[in-house]
């Protein structure tokens, strides 16, 4: 396995998001946002640095909860560092020529995982981590009519983004719950890569995707069986969500900065949607100017803001990255 962060194409985006980012800073009074950093309540930064560690620690043991259920044996510690690093990996996946479940199934595979079994575990994983999603985007989109945020037609596009979280959502509980949906999906996967030109003409192909397929169904009837095990996993990752969002509000506490969690849904649920379609690593820049924008379009005072994105960016974004590409350095290299 390369190191993805090696490739030429990824320093490019790195450093036009580094670009996009200086461009948000000076539009700011520098001098301002680096005082309410240097400022910065130190609890209140200890808080939202907690909620980060808290975040990562929810998706570790989930990562745990399910592997369990599935009756292999790994180390809390181990699916902690796979859970974390492949998070971690998912940042930059759009550039990268690697994502997170790629590093999931190679990490899982040395442990003796069998790769169906990864990728039961990581549907099970995204369907409450996505589904979580969809609430937010649409309480964002619901905050944004409610509060007469924007004027104009900002209707029919906030009605098609709810359209499509809905339809979103829908489709991961089927896939979930529905063994008829799965096979559906997978025949028109299998269609798509007939008529595709590439893996699909490698001799054996198909015999070893149906091969992957049936121990990936097979692990998804055991998952769903184990209704404590999901109960758990839901918890974990409605937990997840809730620090996650818990880092960025203590970020503005920490700039002595009071917003209320209406208006911070609304930058969340912008800087997510953001996150899905930049091909930038981690949304570097475009994140950080989107949610700055959206709230100074609510009247928020953009420098404040600017300071409590970039703490929130760092405790949460930033810091993880650097460590978790370190670890998955070192779990490369040992081999």
């Amino acid at each position: 396995m390369k190191f993805f962060y090696l490739k030429r194409r990824f320093w490019v985006t790195v450093f036009a998001g580094l670009l996009v980012l200086g461009w948000v800073v000076k539009k700011a009074h520098v001098g301002e946002v680096v005082g309410y950093l240097k400022e910065a309540d130190p609890l209140w930064f200890s808080g939202a640095f907690a909620c980060s560690v808290g975040s990562y620690i929810c998706i570790g043991e989930i990562m745990k909860t399910l592997i369990k259920a599935t009756r292999r044996n790994l180390t809390r510690a181990s699916a902690y560092l796979i859970a974390f690093v492949s998070t971690v990996v998912n940042y930059v996946m759009s550039v990268g020529g690697i994502s997170g479940l790629t590093v999931k199934v190679y990490l899982l595979s040395k442990k003796k995982i069998p790769a169906g079994e990864t990728l039961s575990i990581s549907v099970i994983h995204g369907f409450f981590t996505n589904t979580i999603a969809v609430f937010i985007v649409v309480a964002g989109c619901f905050f944004t009519v409610r509060l007469k945020i924007f004027t104009g037609g900002i209707a029919i596009p906030v009605f098609f983004i709810v359209c499509c979280a809905l339809f979103f959502g829908f489709l991961c509980t089927a896939v979930v719950v529905s063994n008829r949906v799965r096979e559906l999906c997978w025949l028109l996967l299998k269609k798509i890569a007939e008529v595709v030109p590439g893996p699909g003409r490698i001799k054996g192909f198909f015999s070893r995707l149906d091969g992957a397929f049936r121990c990936f169904h097979e692990s998804m009837l055991f998952l769903t069986k184990s209704t404590g095990g999901l109960a758990r996993t839901a918890a974990y990752a409605l937990a997840d969500w809730v620090l996650m969002f818990g880092c960025l509000y203590l970020s503005f506490l920490a700039v002595h900065y009071n917003v209320s969690p209406e208006l911070l849904i609304v930058g969340f649920c912008t800087g997510l949607l953001v996150s899905l379609i930049s091909l930038i690593p981690g949304g570097l820049g475009i994140y950080e100017g989107s949610m700055v924008g959206v709230f100074y379009l609510m009247g928020l005072d953009y420098e404040k803001s600017l300071a409590a994105v970039m703490i929130y960016r760092l405790l949460y974004f930033f810091i993880p990255a650097v460590v978790g590409l370190v670890l998955l350095g070192r779990e490369l290299v040992v081999d």
